[in-house]
């Protein structure tokens, strides 16, 4: 599968299986907009998947609606 061209938002990537799935989605192609509750390792997760180009990151926690 070819995500070039795409857009793949990626929540709880800061970590774990959203982490995993960042890398995957970058190595087909996919430009990246991960979100994650730890903005350290959402940075570092976001280096590892700098392809074309680097990852739109924010730091934050989807189920707090503030």
């Amino acid at each position: 599968m070819n995500f070039a061209g795409k857009v793949v938002l990626i929540t709880g990537a800061s970590s774990g299986i959203g982490a995993k799935t960042s890398q995957k989605f970058a190595q087909l192609g996919a430009a990246l907009s991960l979100t994650g509750r730890n903005l350290q390792n959402l940075e570092k997760v976001a280096n590892e998947c700098y392809g074309n180009e680097k990852p739109f990151t924010i730091d934050g926690d989807i189920t707090n609606e503030a």
